[in-house]
């Protein structure tokens, strides 16, 4: 006859089994090789929110790491700015009003070596972030972020070091007043 202090011994046991086997797992994981990095990328932009697009200049600092259950592609973690290009000019600061987003974003990054150093990168996730389009808006949007970049790796045997690239990154979002995002980038990333 099981006593209920056997009952929670065994699946005590059993738990930390399965938690072990686990933790062995994930520790040979070929994907714990790969290199994680920081990056950056800053461009000219065409954004909007039920109204007529306006440019601007877009931010954003992101973090990239490996997946654990595939080496086909990884995670980035991003957060960006987004401001009417007036904004930054020194002789427009009069008091008006200039649009701007700010938010993050969660994507999944697959990259294609096209030919000796040149490389291809695709991007696909969520995002959310404030829209203040209008001074007197003050709303949180949600939706999909694409991307595809260009450039070159000037990585050391492709694991550390920097890679170079160019490319354009959109945003539509589904609620409120459905904003969307339209930038054309400057990326570099450092893996370490």
């Amino acid at each position: 006859m099981r006593t209920p202090l056997n009952l929670i011994t065994g699946k005590l046991i059993g738990k930390l089994i399965f938690l072990s086997l686990f933790l062995l797992a994930v520790n040979n994981t070929p994907a714990q090789e790969k290199p994680y990095s920081l990056g950056i990328n800053t461009g000219i932009a065409n954004f909007e929110s039920l109204s007529t697009p306006v440019s601007g200049l877009q931010f954003t600092i992101f973090y990239e790491f490996p997946t654990w259950f595939t080496k086909a592609f990884n995670f980035q973690a991003a957060l960006f700015y987004l401001r009417k290009t007036e904004f930054f000019l020194p002789e427009d600061s009069n008091g008006n009003y200039y649009p701007y987003f700010y938010g993050a974003s969660f994507s999944g990054v697959m990259r294609q070596r096209i030919k000796d150093i040149f490389f291809a990168e695709e991007q696909a996730g969520l995002l959310v972030f404030k829209n203040k389009f209008f001074s007197n808006l003050d709303a949180v949007n949600y939706g999909i972020s694409f991307g595809a970049f260009a450039g070159i790796d000037l990585r050391e045997n492709f694991e550390k070091g920097f890679l170079l690239s160019i490319g354009y990154k959109g945003a539509i979002t589904f609620n409120g007043d459905t904003p969307t995002i339209n930038s054309f980038l400057i990326q570099t990333q450092y893996f370490f």
